[in-house]
């Protein structure tokens, strides 16, 4: 009754509906802002009260079909998502997909957006096989829309890989992760910093192929990238040269390892400080290359320091470190060292990390 008495109100006065059209824009812009707003500062119970209201407006003001009521419905489907309500936002991503379909057909940026959110929802849950149908079906919209050659290939390219890589497709996947690295070097440069993450990508699938030469290089670029973007001794540079040391390891080369996870440590003592976790986490890393190269005593030391520094931020209890207390455990059953190794299982706070 409202809006039909405004309706009249404003034939009256001789706005017609085109006034009225630009008052409900501009009312469901303020909503939906808000919604976005409240969003983005995690208040999400808010946001979703206003998105619901803002779906509801556009709706009701200007019809299922409208662009605004699609903004509303993928606002929505975030706000779900950031809710952990992974239902729901298939739900509305679905919702969204059909309007698509009706308004502007099949092949087209907002089809490959929703598509592409769709498919990652399904990634998260673990159904990598509905994924993997959606981000091909994304792949040849894009590809139709920019070209084989585009830059923005890339993300859906390395979504794509990740889904063979986690059905255990690796060969599948390596030709996608290469061709992603291809077109990011093309369109940014060599020297890139969005090379880092592709170069990693490259890396890890030619770990799990057993090409260790190829893992080494490109982990390399990721290290060389890296370093100059950030400098030498930058806490990002740690996984990189975590990642490549497990690469010259399974290559034999061990020195070359060990030189590069001390860097590590090094790096997140000057950061971070020396009683800090990730000090921990470096040393473990360290004390497990050791143990696989047999190289025990260096082990030995960087699996105690470790262990006194998880014990003493987590507790010796945490289940941090009862896990580096097994490792060292087992160390000691491998050096002979039967006292240490029943000194340490006597201990009270022993047991089965969870």
């Amino acid at each position: 009754m409202r809006h039909f008495a405004t309706t009249i109100l404003f034939a009256l006065l001789g706005l017609g509906s085109a006034g009225l059209l630009c008052g409900d824009e501009a009312n469901w812009e303020e909503v939906n802002l808000e919604a976005v707003l409240l969003h983005n500062q995690g208040r999400y119970e808010e946001a979703l009260k206003a998105a619901e209201k803002a779906l509801e407006t556009a709706q009701y003001k200007f019809g299922f079909l409208h662009e605004k009521t699609f903004r509303a419905l993928m606002n929505l489907a975030e706000i779900h998502l950031s809710l952990k309500h992974p239902e729901q936002s298939e739900h509305l991503y679905k919702k969204a997909l059909a309007l698509v379909e009706e308004t502007k057909g099949d092949e087209n940026d907002r089809m490959a957006l929703v598509l592409a959110k769709l498919a990652r929802l399904h990634q998260q849950q673990g159904r990598n096989d509905l994924a993997e149908s959606l981000f091909l079906r994304t792949l040849s919209i894009k590809e139709k829309i920019f070209g084989a050659e585009h830059a923005n290939l890339a993300d859906v390219l390395k979504s794509l890989a990740k889904c063979y890589t986690a059905q255990g497709k690796l060969s599948e996947a390596e030709p996608l992760y290469r061709r992603a690295f291809a077109l990011v070097e093309k369109s940014y440069g060599k020297d890139h910093l969005y090379l880092a993450a592709s170069a990693k990508d490259l890396g890890t699938v030619y770990m799990g192929l057993g090409r260790y030469r190829d893992a080494e290089h490109y982990f390399g670029r990721a290290l060389t990238t890296l370093e100059q973007s950030y400098g030498s001794q930058h806490p990002h540079l740690v996984i990189a040269l975590s990642n490549l040391a497990k690469a010259h390891s399974a290559e034999g080369a061990h020195r070359e390892a060990d030189s590069l996870l001390r860097r590590a440590i090094e790096i997140n003592r000057k950061a971070f400080g020396s009683e800090h976790p990730l000090v921990a986490s470096s040393l473990v890393t360290l004390g497990s290359a050791c143990t696989r190269s047999q190289d025990y005593p260096p082990a030995e030391i960087a699996y105690k320091e470790a262990l006194e520094i998880t014990e003493k931020y987590y507790g010796t209890k945490s289940p941090q470190a009862i896990k580096i207390r097994e490792s060292l455990i087992a160390l000691y059953g491998r050096m002979g060292k039967e006292k240490e190794v029943a000194r340490l299982q006597a201990r009270p706070e022993s047991g089965s990390a969870h």
